[in-house]
């Protein structure tokens, strides 16, 4: 929104106006910018575990076992040479 003052002569008079203009109609607020997520550290114990249960659980249970997501899960396993294929006994 913009405020202002402006001289308007018209017919011999001289008239101070106060105006305001508006840009937009309405009053508008801007969208709350969502926080963004922590990132979690892979520990060597988060690693061991990750190890322990490739190839046994799927990945969606890794995950939810380890608090992160599967894409996550599954970006490090193959960031660690594992396979997160189920193998059947």
């Amino acid at each position: 929104m913009r405020h202002g003052i402006i001289w308007f002569a018209a017919a011999g008079w001289a008239m101070l106006l106060h105006y305001r203009s508006q840009s937009t109609k309405g009053n508008y607020c801007m969208a709350k910018r969502q926080k963004r997520r922590q990132r979690i550290l892979w520990t060597p114990a988060h690693e061991k575990q990750l190890r322990r249960l490739s190839g046994r659980s799927p990945a969606a249970r890794i995950a939810r076992e380890l608090g992160r997501s599967e894409a996550a899960v599954r970006y490090k396993a193959h960031t660690l040479g594992l396979s997160l294929a189920v193998k059947r006994r």
